[in-house]
């Protein structure tokens, strides 16, 4: 996420790619809010690769920081905590993992899921607070990594997904979906927080300009 007491800009999933685009374009923002004060901060969603059916449950559950040991394993290659779906896809050191991998590195793996647990309840903070949810990321949806491959999601669950951020937080929240039209169903016909990018070719790093101008338009420029 991007931190300060004015403004925070927090990804809550699907992927790596809004939280990647945000720290990508932090002197934009910063140059656009006139925040000096302005810095990265990783949170607990970021470079998880799940569904916002699975945030939800984890939401409404209070959260929980650390998996116990005995509830992950590999999936795809990689460390998943099966009760959320969640995939832990840069935790650990080795991308291609095992179980042993996992026991070696539990003690780490759980001190750095502490503390960036401890990260998201500081944005709630924030007098504003931008919640990006995005599932543009390429290859998550193109059979690239088969094992986690995502379908369409189902706009009411964006909206589920949204009053359960605002309920954890315990307040008012602005909320922004980045998506396709092929990455959709059942999109709203007016919502100023959903927003139709351009398909990209990138793997996972997304448009820069169509990233750039929403960031522009959330922060009043252009």
């Amino acid at each position: 996420m991007l931190y300060s007491r004015e403004l925070c800009l927090l990804s809550i999933g699907t992927s790596c790619q809004a939280e990647w685009q945000a720290h990508k374009n932090i002197e934009l923002i910063a140059g656009i809010t006139g925040i000096e004060h302005l810095t990265k901060r990783g949170t607990y969603l970021d470079y998880i690769i799940t569904q916002p059916g699975c945030v939800i449950e984890w939401l409404r559950e209070g959260g929980p920081a650390i998996p116990p040991l005995e509830e992950l394993y590999i999936h795809g290659g990689r460390p998943r905590w099966n009760r959320y779906g969640f995939h832990f896809w840069h935790d650990f050191p080795r991308q291609e993992g095992s179980l042993e991998m996992i026991r070696e590195n539990y003690d780490n793996f759980a001190s750095k899921r502490a503390h960036v647990r401890k990260n998201l309840e500081l944005a709630g903070r924030a007098k504003r607070l931008i919640v990006l949810w995005s599932n543009l990321q390429n290859n998550i949806h193109n059979g690239h990594i088969p094992e986690v491959c995502l379908d369409p999601v189902d706009y009411g669950v964006l909206v589920a997904l949204k009053q359960e951020v605002a309920g954890f937080f315990g307040r008012d929240i602005e909320f922004v979906v980045t998506t396709r039209p092929d990455r959709i169903v059942n999109p709203p016909a007016e919502d100023d927080g959903f927003v139709i990018f351009e398909p990209d070719t990138s793997s996972w790093e997304g448009s820069d300009p169509q990233w750039t101008a929403l960031f522009k338009r959330l922060l009043g420029e252009g």
